[in-house]
């Protein structure tokens, strides 16, 4: 202590001050401030400034004591302290060496900016979704073949201009065309049918079209008879006038037709080789023949029918002659009996009219045969 301090807490000074003061003017409720008026002013600071320490001590020790109980508050005191031997408890989540932790992370959720549990958890999901299979079952650089189309050269030389052009016929979808599958081959197609259809015979018969059948003349163009029937009607008159006044003309021959007893398709091949219809010295009636008149019918004899009036016979006509009809003519030269082609008939009726048509090749009838 201090010279200046030895003088405040001096005895002697301090019991001559407590002598010289009456008992009662300590007593009382104004005792406190008689004392501290009778202090000396030196003693009076001191006691300030130790009194200013006490406090700011007190308020530290408060401070420090409230962040030791608010740090304790915040942290999880464990239930059981661990022993020294045994660092394995549901707080500790550096864990312990054993099997099986006690601490429990299953509710940490990834994160790759968390806690460091978090980013663990991130980088266990990771390599669980990503790493799926060996990295060396993935293709090496090394094995790598660069494709055609990175190929600038070869694509200069194989996809020309023209090749490019060629992708503007892509109007239409592929699918909707007609698959190969359901193609059923044509006629035109099948070898065997053209070569038992359109034979030699029938090749040789093209030849006739030296000329366009739209320069031939028209029926209306030809006489009064526009049609089949009444030129047959007409034509069959004047035979018959020939033949009911043949003596006026001085005729000594008679000529005569008459009709088969067998019947044939069209096929027969009359036209060519008469005697395979016709008795010897008869050949297969032309149309001409047959509506010229003039010749007798014969009903008796070898290989004739006896009953002739109303009896369709092949007759010999030429297409396009007495019927402008498709394929109606004479069977493609009487050579084909199938359904698709037509041959001409002639009919005597019993009034004497002729008249003419025409009936598929397949057919079965008898032939008109005339005297040579």
């Amino acid at each position: 202590m201090n010279k200046k301090n030895n003088k405040i807490f001096s005895p002697v000074r301090n019991q001559k001050f407590l002598n010289g003061v009456r008992n009662d003017f300590l007593s009382g409720a104004n005792g406190v401030k008689n004392i501290f008026r009778f202090l000396p002013k030196d003693y009076l600071k001191f006691l300030g400034r130790k009194i200013m320490t006490t406090v700011i001590l007190t308020v530290t020790v408060m401070i420090t004591a409230g962040l030791a109980i608010w740090a304790l508050a915040a942290f999880t005191e464990p239930v059981v302290g661990p022993a020294g031997s045994d660092q394995d408890y549901a707080q500790n989540i550096l864990g312990a060496n054993n099997a099986d932790n006690d601490f429990d992370s299953s509710l940490v959720t990834a994160s790759s900016t968390g806690s460091i549990i978090e980013r663990q958890e991130y980088v266990q999901t990771q390599l669980g979704t990503n790493l799926d299979t060996t990295v060396s079952s993935r293709l090496a650089a090394a094995s790598y073949v660069t494709e055609r189309g990175t190929d600038s050269a070869a694509l200069a030389s194989n996809y020309t201009a023209t090749r490019a052009g060629y992708l503007d016929n892509l109007d239409a979808t592929v699918s909707s065309r007609l698959a190969a599958a359901s193609y059923v081959t044509e006629r035109g197609t099948d070898s065997a049918a053209l070569a038992s259809d359109y034979t030699a015979a029938r090749a040789t018969k093209i030849d006739n079209l030296d000329t366009t059948i739209s320069s031939r003349a028209l029926d209306s163009e030809v006489g009064g008879a526009s049609d089949a029937a009444s030129m047959s009607t007409t034509l069959f008159a004047g035979q018959q006038y020939i033949w009911d006044n043949r003596a006026s003309f001085g005729g000594t021959v008679t000529p005569s037709m008459y009709v088969t007893s067998a019947t044939f398709t069209g096929a027969h091949n009359c036209d060519d080789t008469p005697s395979t219809c016709c008795v010897s010295g008869y050949h297969m009636c032309s149309g001409m023949e047959f509506i010229e008149g003039a010749r007798q019918l014969e009903n008796s004899g070898t290989g004739r029918k006896t009953s002739v009036i109303g009896t369709n016979a092949w007759i010999n006509w030429a297409s396009g002659l007495y019927t402008t009809a498709v394929n109606a003519a004479d069977c493609s030269g009487w050579i084909y009996s199938g359904t698709d082609y037509y041959g001409g008939y002639g009919t005597i009726s019993n009034a004497g009219t002729a008249s003419l048509g025409n009936v598929l090749c397949g057919s079965y009838l008898s032939i008109w045969c005339c005297s040579n």
